[in-house]
């Protein structure tokens, strides 16, 4: 099976400029979304694992790929400061883990 074959795969920890990256390529002009498929990648904490799985976004091709079924030219790893952003990563972990326990299906 041949692969889906991309230019950009830019991962990270949630909370700390995937998105910020995503909007730096597109407005450049190169399509990278962010937590979804671009024609030429994604920026997103869930490809981080090779088994990292793929659900969303407007390409209906690409749903429920994981990062093992692409082929990117360039992998980017965003770092940064953990003491930076640690609040807003505590803050985030907390409010998902509640809503799990709580067995609610809401988006944050």
């Amino acid at each position: 099976m041949d692969k889906i074959k991309r230019d950009f795969l830019v991962a990270g920890h949630p909370r700390t400029g995937t998105g910020y990256m995503s909007s730096l390529f597109r407005s450049a002009g190169i399509e990278v979304g962010h937590e979804w498929i671009g024609n030429s990648g994604i920026s997103c904490w869930m490809f981080a694992t090779p088994d990292g799985n793929y659900a969303d976004g407007p390409r209906k091709d690409i749903k429920n790929k994981s990062r093992k079924d692409f082929e990117f030219k360039y992998i980017i790893h965003n770092v940064k400061n953990p003491f930076t952003s640690m609040s807003s990563i505590v803050n985030v972990e907390m409010v998902s883990g509640i809503l799990i326990i709580s067995g609610k299906n809401m988006s944050i």
